[in-house]
């Protein structure tokens, strides 16, 4: 058994009664309707799964199984400044189409969305964030132009409204157009509450390239100017001319945040996911289209096949596949490894669930984890690995009774073989499973027996406010 906190593996019983871990210890005597026997396995609490967009697949596609196969019993939503809720708006600008078309963008709440979300459970529980890019697209017509002094009240009004609902925090992205007119003070301006909440600020930064550095201290800045517990999405470095710059980054990181108010996620693969953009395609090696509205039939092509087969110039084929997605092959595993090892990273697949042809951390995050930096270069020991997914990203996220093995917590509870689990999704088959994830119990009831995905489907949506 590793129970989520970092501590050795030891060997228990552990019993469970309605949703709850009733008993851990030797319960060889203990009155029970059903045993296990998963000796020669590992117990571990349910992975939660620290950045998501899932914000449309909880509710189209409720049996979750890309994240379930994996072991995962609780997904983030609403991150890189993109939630479905409050905003009601026609014309959808990427990147906030990822989670969904114009008629997805229906909540005039956040308690709306929240509400829908209990009214169609699925097999996974999540942890809700609001979006300001989300927040912006509902105040601004013009999103190229900065929010004035009343579009920031709006926009600062709905985050309280949403707090209130039971967001744990809410998510920025000024990478992306949408948001990218948004200065500091404007962020600042709209997040402000979030410090009176002591709540997540989780940060899509403006820059992972050339200009990180610049883009961890405006992360710092916005963190204490509002008060708001800061953790940094899927940290990253682009470009070969960037490679090996996590040593950098991460001595920024510990000089300037509170280790007790920051957090990070990462995700364990070379190449990263999102929208079709120039800017990306100049700082990979190469891409590949995962989808496009503009030519459907260059989903799974590589750019340079999707050129040629359109026959016209880069620009121009940029242009035609619009709107679409991409893969970037643009990281050093290096880096990887660095920054997945640094004691306050947390697990978080990223995985875009609508996409065609999508990466495959979609479906393959949390066992490549065990397979390839555990097992076979060694960056992380088992029980460390089990952290990264549990118990330190409960902390991050300040989750009531979730994350670890303990007496009285909800009953989210993985099992696994230690030798056998591994990813099997590829860049060229991205939508197969991973292996060696035996059982999967969701606040108690079983998701997954021997491998086989049941159909009950009993997540909950979580509330900061209990």
């Amino acid at each position: 058994m590793i129970d989520g906190s970092g501590g050795l593996p030891y060997k228990a019983d552990l019993g469970i009664e309605g949703n709850a871990i009733a008993a851990i210890g030797d319960l060889c005597r203990a009155d029970s309707r059903e045993r296990r026997n998963v000796e020669g396995k590992i117990v571990a609490p349910g992975f939660i799964d620290a950045h998501t967009h899932d914000d449309r697949a909880l509710l189209v596609n409720g049996d979750m199984d890309e994240k379930v196969s994996q072991g995962v019993t609780t997904v983030v939503i609403g991150n890189c400044g993109i939630s479905l809720a409050p905003l009601r708006r026609k014309d959808i600008p990427p990147p906030l189409n990822i989670v969904g078309e114009s008629e997805w963008f229906k909540y005039e709440t956040f308690a709306e969305y929240l509400a829908d979300l209990d009214r169609h459970p699925a097999a996974v529980n999540a942890v809700p964030l609001v979006g300001l890019t989300s927040l912006r697209a509902g105040a601004l017509d013009d999103l190229a132009l900065p929010a004035s002094a009343t579009q920031i009240a709006l926009m600062r009004q709905r985050l309280v409204d949403s707090m209130e609902a039971g967001a744990f925090g809410a998510s920025c992205g000024t990478f992306y157009a949408p948001a990218s007119a948004a200065d500091a003070e404007e962020v600042i301006g709209v997040a402000e509450p979030l410090g009176d909440y002591d709540a997540i600020l989780s940060v899509h930064l403006r820059d992972e390239s050339d200009r990180i550095l610049e883009s961890l201290s405006e992360a710092a800045h916005i963190g204490k100017r509002t008060g708001a517990r800061i953790v940094i999405s899927h940290h990253k470095l682009l470009g070969k001319n960037n490679h090996g710059r996590s040593k950098e980054t991460l001595e920024f990181i510990r000089n300037n945040f509170d280790a007790n108010r920051f957090g990070m996620d990462c995700y364990p693969y070379e190449a990263a996911s999102s929208v079709l953009l120039p800017k990306m395609i100049d700082l990979s090696s190469e891409s590949y289209i995962t989808w496009s509205e503009g030519c459907p039939e260059c989903s799974g092509m590589t750019f340079t096949e999707a050129v040629t087969h359109l026959g016209v110039a880069r620009a121009a084929a940029i242009e035609r596949l619009q709107p679409a997605g991409a893969v970037y092959f643009m990281m050093h595993d290096e880096d990887v490894q660095r920054i997945l090892a640094y004691e306050k990273t947390m697990v978080g697949s990223d995985g875009l669930p609508h996409d065609l042809h999508p990466h495959p951390r979609l479906w393959g995050s949390f066992p490549r984890v065990f397979s390839r930096y555990v097992r076979d270069i060694r960056v992380l020991s088992m029980e460390a690995a089990v952290r990264k997914m549990t118990g330190l990203t409960s902390d991050t996220f300040s989750l009531t009774n979730r994350g670890y093995l303990r007496e009285g917590y909800c009953a989210d509870v993985t099992v696994f073989d230690p030798v056998l689990i591994a990813d099997r999704a590829t860049f060229d088959r991205p939508r197969v499973r991973s292996v060696g994830v035996e059982h999967v119990w969701v606040n108690g009831h079983p998701a997954m027996l021997d491998a086989q995905r049941l159909p009950e489907r009993c997540g909950r949506t979580l509330r900061r406010n209990g």
